[in-house]
């Protein structure tokens, strides 16, 4: 099997499902300056998120002063309960809605129960409109849940991807998109 590179504008999706294209997001821009560049915060591995660990972690400063904050850790560190913790705080905070987009069911169903605190839903259980301000939806069933939402109605969301490597694996080889 031949290894190729791809790139792909988020805006692709909007065109295949002829929908105005998305301006918020961002065209795809591949890295060309040396990574060791970047902001970068080497933490440990233990500690994704502690509130009682004093060393390098991902804090809520991190997550609201970026746009796009990766978090790359073993398996079991607390990235996703990291996430879930400074995400409700951003909502409350910005009154803002969240959303996380996952390849599985079972990670949705995840997700409801990493960020109870939020009262999220899942996309199988919920009407949009109810009043909720956080979902999480599988990739296959997006379209049909947040398809009809205006722009204006998706800038308000922030959006969480959850297990980035099998996301992008699902989105560019799944026959159902």
């Amino acid at each position: 099997m031949m290894n190729r590179r791809t790139t792909m504008d988020l805006n692709y999706i909007t065109n295949l499902l002829q929908l105005p294209a998305i301006h918020r997001c961002k065209t795809f821009e591949p890295i060309t300056t040396d990574i060791k560049e970047m902001n970068r915060l080497k933490m440990c591995n233990m500690h994704v998120f502690n509130e009682h660990y004093k060393g390098k972690q991902l804090k809520y400063k991190h997550y609201k002063t970026y746009e796009t904050v990766i978090v790359q850790s073993d398996t079991g560190t607390g990235k996703t309960t990291a996430v879930a913790m400074h995400a409700k705080r951003y909502a409350e905070e910005t009154k803002s809605k969240f959303l996380t987009i996952t390849d599985k069911v079972s990670m949705s169903d995840q997700h409801v129960l990493s960020f109870e605190a939020m009262d999220m839903k899942s996309y199988q259980d919920f009407m949009r409109g109810d009043g909720c301000s956080a979902y999480t939806c599988c990739i296959n069933s997006l379209y049909k849940r947040f398809g009809e939402m205006s722009e204006h109605d998706m800038k308000q969301y922030t959006v969480y991807i959850d297990e980035i490597t099998s996301f992008v694996q699902n989105f560019t080889h799944n026959e159902k998109l």
